[in-house]
């Protein structure tokens, strides 16, 4: 298994009070635009999706390539919003 990208960790261990949806690992400019025209532009935004979402990895990722992620932003950024959840939930 792949160590997270110090990214991950960062995002992973600290409040996502205030933070960027940008911030999230997985989530580059382009995603970040498009998730803003949405009106998705905090991290805590994005937990409020994966968590109505009930936490699932598929329909999370479903969710996240509407704004055209790709798999491997899709994967990267559950894998980081889960870890947050799991950690501080």
């Amino acid at each position: 298994m792949a160590t997270p990208s110090a990214k991950h960790a960062t995002f992973a261990s600290r409040s996502i009070k205030g933070v960027g949806v940008g911030d999230v690992p997985g989530i580059g400019d382009k995603s970040k635009e498009r998730l803003s025209k949405e009106k998705i532009t905090k991290a805590q935004q994005l937990l409020g999706h994966f968590l109505i979402l009930d936490m699932d990895k598929e329909k999370f990722k479903d969710f996240l390539q509407k704004f055209g992620m790709n798999e491997k932003q899709q994967t990267d950024a559950f894998n980081a919003v889960n870890d947050w959840a799991e950690q501080h939930l």
